[in-house]
């Protein structure tokens, strides 16, 4: 049986038996022959076909009724509801728009008043949706929506009950004489929405000095809602940076977009991500990986911005977080073939790639033999035709191994890196690539002071 989208519980209270899916087997055979199908056939049909006893089938069937897989007096089970196309992208609508007015509907889907109204019964009448009546508007949530939220919903789809909303909650607390700050709405209109904000729950009205405020009703501030922590590691040569943001309520939010900012030390492959959603008491981790191009030292740092459940926008910063990307001192090391490639087994690796361009392969492979030697590593072996070499070497004072191969192919220094570490192998990387970067750029200026003089 497919479905192709419910709201969480309901998927959760989807979950059939064996009993119930045989159920729906004999019950779809029996459409086939029969226009409309009532409980006491398929009783009979299933008692004949199925080996349970017949209570439990009784049972079954009942509460595949109760699930609203069948409807009494309609053909259509409920698997097929949602094969209709517009249904299901108006089923689809009222889930991410919750409180959304029938008239709004119409407009959005370009349907008519019929049309709208047949689509919705449907919905409703097969347990997708429920309808509800606030100040003389039907409205429409999702069948598993919290209750005891509708009206706060509803107030706040109101465009001017939520601009005194959102203005209260900017101020803290609030005369009504202040309110008049709010462009475009008369004093009058605002004291009309302020009592269905007061009635409503969502504003509450306090005494300071005989005179009267207003503030959010038990609202939390962004902080309150969520937490974020960030933390790094060295992965494979780069900075895996981490930022796990929790959801200390025990409503949903939604469209979560961290961003990460950095200094010039680090390139952030992606340094904008979105979640979606994030349920209530959940934690989500979002990875960034940063390449360090250079040793040293900097605060990496950025903001997260989301909607709480009443589609409010929030900012939160992610605090800024030092990383350190320690210089390499080495010191050389003799070995041979063997004994390198015993090293490897033993050793974790990392990987780097430079890329280089209007430079010869072979300059390339000259500049980066002149930079190793400069480094006090001993040489392995050379491949000058392929142009690769391989390299060892020793951490001073922790006196622990370090392999290097170098390699260049299609404008591209490719470096691979042995040591006992991550974050040795992730400094080294970041040191060599800063000095291969520093040579690549006077060259460049070169070419272009060459190309001025003629």
């Amino acid at each position: 049986m497919e479905v192709k989208k419910f709201s969480k519980k309901l998927l959760i209270e989807d979950q059939l038996t064996i009993l119930q899916t045989n159920v729906l087997r004999v019950a779809n055979k029996l459409r086939e022959k029969y226009r409309i199908i009532d409980i006491i056939t398929l009783f009979e049909k299933c008692c004949k076909e199925l080996p349970n006893p017949e209570p439990e089938i009784d049972q079954a069937i009942r509460e595949l009724y109760r699930k609203k897989y069948f409807v009494k007096g309609k053909k259509l089970f409920k698997e097929d509801i949602l094969a209709n196309e517009k249904r299901r992208k108006l089923n689809e609508y009222i889930i991410e728009n919750p409180g959304i007015h029938e008239r709004e509907i119409r407009k959005i889907f370009k349907l008519g008043a019929f049309l709208a109204y047949y689509h919705l019964v449907t919905l409703k009448k097969y347990g997708f949706i429920r309808k509800k009546v606030y100040r003389n508007k039907s409205v429409y949530f999702p069948s598993d929506f919290e209750e005891a939220k509708e009206e706060k919903v509803f107030l706040l789809r109101n465009a001017i009950n939520n601009r005194i909303f959102e203005y209260i909650k900017k101020c803290g607390e609030i005369r009504i004489s202040e309110l008049k700050n709010i462009d475009q709405i008369p004093y009058s209109t605002t004291r009309a929405h302020l009592k269905q904000l007061l009635e409503g729950g969502l504003i509450k009205k306090i005494m300071k000095d005989e005179i009267s405020y207003y503030m959010v009703a038990d609202f939390k501030h962004q902080e309150e809602i969520i937490e974020v922590k960030r933390e790094y590691d060295y992965i494979e040569g780069n900075i895996r940076f981490s930022v796990a943001i929790a959801n200390l309520t025990n409503l949903e939010i939604y469209d979560i977009i961290a961003n990460l900012n950095s200094s010039p030390q680090f390139i952030i492959n992606v340094p904008l991500q979105n979640v979606a959603n994030l349920p209530p008491r959940t934690t989500r981790n979002i990875d960034f990986i940063l390449t360090p191009i250079t040793c040293g030292q900097s605060k990496v740092s950025g903001s997260i911005s989301f909607k709480d459940a009443f589609r409010n926008v929030h900012f939160i910063p992610i605090p800024p977080k030092e990383i350190i990307i320690e210089c390499p001192l080495i010191k050389q090391l003799t070995a041979t073939q063997t004994e390198v490639n015993e090293f490897i087994k033993n050793l974790k690796r990392g990987t780097g790639k430079i890329l280089f361009q209007n430079i010869s392969n072979n300059e390339i492979f000259r500049i980066v033999q002149e930079k190793i030697s400069g480094l006090n590593l001993s040489e392995i072996e050379i491949d000058l035709d392929k142009l690769w070499g391989l390299y060892t070497g020793q951490f001073k004072i922790i006196e622990k191994i370090i392999v290097i191969k170098i390699s260049i192919v299609n404008n591209l220094i490719a470096l691979d890196v042995w040591a006992d570490d991550l974050k040795q192998i992730t400094g080294f990387i970041a040191y060599f690539t800063n000095l291969i970067n520093i040579e690549l750029k006077n060259l460049n200026k070169l070419v272009q002071e060459a190309g001025k003089v003629h």
